[in-house]
């Protein structure tokens, strides 16, 4: 039977891969932008396998053990994802909201340290942002936002596109990137050394200008690293997953047993619905 998931729950199973254990040879060399680091292809793999070929997804995460000691969020979630019977149902518009731990806290093994920081400032996060963005680059030297709030009912940003529209936006986005390394040789030289690993502009220290043929101060490599993280990198990524869903599965639909092996269960009140609704069939209940 076909069911429905949210969009935050599919973000879930997805994220439960180990995409560092994914073969990503063959789509490394299909993808459009070559500064995605191994890790970023392997999300990015893992979305379109989920969305484009759910079967060969379960196997591949029944196959690869689940990371285990690494998050990539902040607050666990214990309750099971549900799936749904009903696109209707009310459960499928609520939304997710969490704190994400930036690439370059996991890179550096503080995600520990980091959750436990970010746990014992809640209350700072939700009454003065502001402050609590200010003590977290003091701390950890986070400048990325990482408050997630996904509304299930699209992706952030391009939930109201087409997928014509996220194929213009993608193309557009590239050759903004393509005018922005024309613009400069600091900009093409740093996208070259630097650019797979764009997240240690969180990270000046561990950046080599040795590694550079030009001489540059360290402010304008992290500037340009900054940018390629904030305004190239991260929108790609939105953008990407964005187009794998609206291509292969734009309404979210899934075999039941599918998701059942993968840990999802059906949800209570549509579970209680269809209950009603085949017993009204046959006759044992009557509509109010």
């Amino acid at each position: 039977m076909e069911v429905y998931i949210t969009r935050s729950n599919a973000e879930r199973i997805i994220k439960k891969m180990d995409v560092k254990a994914l073969n990503i040879s063959e789509f490394a060399k299909q993808m459009q932008f070559k500064w995605f680091n191994n890790w970023e292809l392997g999300t990015l793999m893992a979305y379109e396998l989920f969305f484009s070929d759910p079967e060969e997804f379960v196997a591949q995460f029944s196959e690869l053990k689940p990371r285990e000691t690494q998050r990539s969020f902040v607050y666990k979630n214990a309750i099971p994802p549900a799936f749904h019977y009903f696109q209707n149902c009310q459960r499928m518009l609520s939304n997710y909201e969490n704190i994400k731990i930036p690439e370059s806290i996991l890179y550096s093994k503080r995600e520990a340290e980091f959750i436990e920081w970010c746990e014992a400032n809640e209350d700072l996060r939700t009454k003065y942002p502001d402050q609590f963005k200010l003590r977290l680059r003091w701390k950890f030297q986070v400048t990325e936002n990482i408050d997630v709030n996904i509304e299930n009912s699209g992706y952030q940003a391009y939930e109201a596109l087409s997928l014509e529209e996220v194929e213009r936006a993608i193309s557009d986005k590239l050759d903004q990137v393509k005018q922005w390394l024309a613009s400069s040789h600091l900009n093409r030289e740093v996208m070259e050394v630097y650019g797979i690993q764009s997240f240690n502009c969180n990270n000046p220290e561990r950046i080599n200008l040795k590694r550079l043929t030009i001489a540059a101060p360290k402010e304008a490599v992290v500037k340009c690293l900054t940018h390629i993280e904030t305004e190239i990198k991260q929108p790609l990524m939105d953008l990407f997953k964005a187009y794998y869903r609206l291509k292969e599965n734009e309404g979210l639909a899934f075999n039941e047993h599918l998701l059942e092996h993968i840990g999802f269960r059906v949800c209570k009140r549509c579970s209680a619905q269809k209950a009603f609704g085949q017993l009204h069939k046959q006759g044992f209940v009557r509509a109010a």
